[in-house]
């Protein structure tokens, strides 16, 4: 049955690919009319220093922003233009995954999964290192799944697949570990260890993940001092940090996706496990590859699990699990049973409630009209910078001398004044003791600064950071504070300071 066919004899799948559509108009809406997040002006800021590696991530992010900056231009709408042209390639291949599992009704259900779960769909019109991530995580997902259960062919581009989600974040080293685990406690397991096509892939995602190997060997192990010294070291942990990451998990997968986690996941394991113990043969055809995707999601959940037991897990930090939970749910909703009408029907609900959430907030964002007190609404953020393409941006324009360099004392402001303001010289963040390093430390040497006189944008409530760049100086004199404004009430302020004759750091280079 073709997908024309799938669509006409199923209703319901019509009405998540049309929830779907309506979707993407609304995400054009909010990508015209909103400025980008701090982090995203960061990422493309990278397309203006490429190399194989840096500080805090794998490099894919900064090609992918110059391509689509490129062809689309550095603005809000071209940057994250590139994030839903890549989003509808997602879609392409979890059809594909889908139709390759079963049936083009399973891909059709990972389509509509891919476009109104939370978490997925935010990363089409929030450009971060996981846009690209999760893409060629599915692809490898995919591809594997073909090599193991189609043609052994498909291990070579496999690999190079999983290389490329590794070269874009490493956590997708949890879904290649997954995949190791299930080769080795498969029922073939020496057919596909004796497979040259299988170590022939392993290869080929290794060699696409050197270069930032390399990288890092030549900046003293910079990202992996910082990702596993920092960052998997914030407090946090306990019960606490158990409830705050899954209940956060919660929202961000919306329930059907979390009980394909929390209850077809360990199903699917303990009943392969019961087959194996007593000898009895499969019941289903595809319970081998229904294994496959419960081990590739298992072997990232324990590492999540525990680490938030122990520590700080950002809300994004277990995406890697859910491409094979993601699957699971697809075949668990399309299987051949008598509830398959009212799994159907459960899906749908969920759909039309996940829709009109992530529609609600990306409408609110530009229009607000939700009763959220603005210390609980989430979609300040958007507006927190908005002076940078205002008030500050006209003042900068008129009355600053743009041969002065723009400094901040974090990432964010001199990421967001390089991509609203354009100044003559890159703006920089200084390193003052009062932020941990970033990727401008990598750039540029402190030393370079000293003597030059600078303006500093600095938040109008941080005082420590405001005394910190003061007595780096020998003068430091207020020009002038600006709102960011979000229908005319200020959400956020930033002073503009002219520091002269920078006196440098004072730390070792």
């Amino acid at each position: 049955m073709n997908a024309l066919d799938t669509l006409r004899k199923n209703p319901l799948l019509i009405f998540g690919v049309v929830l779907s559509a309506i979707l993407l108009v609304i995400k054009i809406f909010f990508i015209t009319n909103t400025m980008v997040a701090d982090d995203e002006a960061h990422y493309a800021l990278w397309a203006h220093h490429l190399a194989l590696g840096y500080f805090d991530h794998e490099p894919m992010i900064a090609y992918m922003n110059l391509l689509f900056t490129t062809l689309f231009g550095e603005t809000s709408f071209g940057l994250r233009l590139g994030g839903i042209i890549v989003h509808l390639a997602g879609s392409f291949v979890l059809y594909l995954l889908g139709k390759d599992v079963r049936d083009a009704a399973t891909g059709f259900v990972l389509v509509i999964l891919w476009n109104l779960t939370p978490f997925f769909a935010g990363n089409s019109f929030i450009v971060t290192t996981d846009t690209p991530s999760l893409l060629f995580l599915f692809t490898a997902v995919w591809l594997y799944h073909n090599a193991f259960f189609k043609d052994k062919r498909y291990f070579y581009i496999a690999g190079l697949a999983l290389g490329l989600a590794l070269f874009s974040r490493i956590s997708a080293a949890g879904v290649g570990l997954g995949i190791a685990v299930f080769v080795l406690t498969s029922g073939k397991r020496f057919v596909y260890l004796r497979s040259k096509e299988l170590w022939i892939s392993v290869l080929i995602a290794l060699l696409v993940y050197t270069p930032f190997l390399i990288w890092n060997a030549q900046n003293e192990w910079a990202f992996f001092d910082f990702a596993f010294g920092r960052q998997v070291k914030k407090a946090g942990g306990g019960l606490k940090g158990l409830l705050e990451t899954w209940g956060g998990q919660l929202g961000l997968y919306f329930p059907v996706m979390f009980f394909s986690l929390a209850v077809l996941m360990p199903v699917t394991l303990l009943t392969t496990v019961r087959r194996v113990i007593t000898g009895a043969p499969d019941e289903k055809d595809d319970s081998a590859k229904r294994f496959f995707f419960a081990v590739i999601s298992f072997v990232p959940f324990c590492y999540i699990f525990y680490k938030s037991l122990t520590a700080k897990v950002e809300a994004n930090w277990p995406a890697f699990i859910y491409p094979g939970v993601t699957v699971l749910l697809a075949l668990f909703l399309t299987a051949r049973s008598e509830r398959r009408r009212w799994r159907m029907g459960v899906f749908t609900v969920n759909n039309i409630i996940s829709f009109a959430a992530i529609a609600a907030v990306l409408i609110h964002t530009v229009t607000p009209f939700l009763p959220v007190s603005e210390q609980l609404d989430v979609t300040r953020r958007y507006h927190y910078y908005q002076a940078f393409n205002g008030s500050l941006k006209d003042f900068y324009s008129t009355s600053m001398d743009t041969n002065t360099r723009i400094a901040g004392l974090n990432y964010q402001v001199p990421s967001l004044a390089n991509f609203y303001l354009k100044p003559k010289r890159e703006a920089v963040c200084l390193d003052l003791g009062t932020y941990h390093p970033t990727v401008f430390n990598f750039w540029y040497r402190d030393s370079a600064f000293i003597g030059e006189d600078m303006y500093i944008i600095i938040p109008s409530t941080d005082n420590t950071s405001i005394i910190a760049a003061s007595n780096h100086f020998t003068d430091f004199k207020m020009l002038r504070s600006f709102d960011s404004l979000r229908n005319g009430k200020p959400v956020s302020s930033f002073t503009v300071y002219h520091g002269r004759r920078y006196l440098g750091n004072g730390k070792k280079q």
